[in-house]
């Protein structure tokens, strides 16, 4: 299952065209706008990459469609990624980045719990990691 992969709402703002004309962003942002069309066929390959499992591959082109259309639902998509990559704090990091420009985002509560989830995974990768290095510093039976 892909859990609120904003694929639809994305859709709208980039692939679609009706409504795609992002206003730029501020320019204290240091954000380059660059033409629709080229944000349109990164979100594109992209999601594609994703449906694949080419995850490496839609997080490039998810974070150069977003440096390119700055928009909020993308740093979800990114996140998405980040967390099928198991790159749990950054996958955190994004999804926050998400609810902090997105506020009034319907599915808030559930990107919360999502990030409570990683979170979790996070501390237990911790755990691990840990673990490991007390076995390794144990002597051979």
């Amino acid at each position: 299952m892909r859990p609120l992969l904003c694929v639809a709402a994305i859709s709208l703002c980039i692939a679609a065209g009706a409504s795609a004309d992002v206003a730029p962003p501020a320019p204290s942002t240091g954000a380059s706008v660059c033409p629709i069309e080229k944000a349109r066929d990164l979100f594109r390959r992209a999601s594609e990459q994703y449906d694949r499992g080419e995850y490496e591959g839609a997080l490039a082109d998810f974070a150069a469609c977003h440096r390119c259309r700055p928009q909020p639902a993308l740093l979800f998509n990114i996140g998405q990624t980040q967390r099928k990559l198991r790159r749990y704090a950054d996958a955190i990091d994004s999804l926050r980045a998400f609810l902090r420009d997105a506020p009034g985002t319907r599915g808030r509560a559930d990107v919360e719990k999502l990030i409570a989830e990683l979170e979790k995974l996070l501390a237990e990768e911790g755990r691990f990691r840990e673990g490991d290095e007390h076995r390794r510093q144990l002597p051979p039976p």
